[in-house]
């Protein structure tokens, strides 16, 4: 049973709040005796979540659309306000989603949404988060990468290539803070139990997406945050893969993702 703190850490703010690894973060970071400011476009599920946690007294809830400036300008002016009575020391960027297809046939503003969320929004609330965490002494960001940050994937063209942004600009960021007390972790998990394969278009279970409930992922990940690890590959066969990945010649990976994820299109697509 889960014994829930009253928040006095400081303040922690999670994206993508409303589902799978966002929750268990949530929960992980209540634990600690962090207030928090959970962030999603689902109000109903965001109130269900801050109930399971204790309800006002474990935080509040911010209803954002991060793909958009007007979402990132609402997060930030909320964590203003809320900074004054719980120091902001925790930023958790797992907003994000993918899609899977052939890219041309993708819908253009979706594929401008995505990198808009899984890339844009990470720089922006990083960049303006972070010298807040400085005055209140330092504090800690985590950026939900992805083993697909690895290799390019055909038919998740779009998806691999942020997230591989977002791997290297975490790793450039944490050389860019160390001065400043903060530490940055570029969190790579593997296929995880959440709704990502639904929202991507892959509702159907294939053997290659056999995958890992989102509670260890999110605990190993909490861990590796708070002991100011700078990257994390969830899992050994994970990583094992992602090593080599960037060991294999890049024809090689690109055929393997073409197999790997080919069928799947053909067979949806017609």
């Amino acid at each position: 049973m889960i014994t829930y703190k009253t928040a006095t850490t400081g303040l922690a703010i999670v994206t993508g709040a409303s589902a799978g690894l966002g929750i268990e973060f949530a929960k992980l970071l209540q634990v600690r005796g962090y207030y928090l400011l959970l962030v999603a476009r689902r109000r109903d599920r965001l109130e269900s979540v801050l109930n399971s946690l204790g309800g006002s007294e474990a935080g509040s809830i911010l209803v954002a659309d991060l793909s958009t400036q007007a979402g990132r300008d609402s997060l930030i002016s909320a964590t203003l306000k809320l900074n004054q009575s719980y120091p902001l020391k925790v930023l958790i960027n797992n907003a994000g989603f993918g899609l899977v297809g052939r890219t041309l046939e993708m819908d253009a503003s979706k594929l401008t949404q995505m990198v808009e969320l899984n890339c844009i929004a990470p720089l922006d609330l990083s960049r303006q988060l972070a010298p807040m965490m400085d005055k209140n002494g330092g504090g800690h960001i985590l950026n939900v990468c992805s083993t697909a940050a690895f290799q390019p994937l055909p038919y998740m063209a779009c998806y691999a290539a942020t997230k591989s942004f977002l791997k290297s600009f975490s790793r450039a960021l944490s050389v860019e803070l160390a001065g400043y007390n903060i530490s940055v972790l570029a969190h790579c998990p593997g296929p995880t139990k959440t709704e990502f394969h639904i929202a991507a278009g892959l509702e159907e279970k294939i053997d290659f997406l056999s995958s890992v409930p989102a509670s260890g992922v999110a605990r190993e990940a909490i861990e590796a945050l708070f002991a100011n690890k700078k990257l994390l590959i969830n899992g050994l066969r994970n990583r094992f893969l992602a090593t080599l990945a960037g060991l294999l010649p890049e024809n090689i990976v690109l055929l393997i993702g073409k197999l790997t994820l080919g069928q799947y299109v053909k067979k949806t697509s017609g």
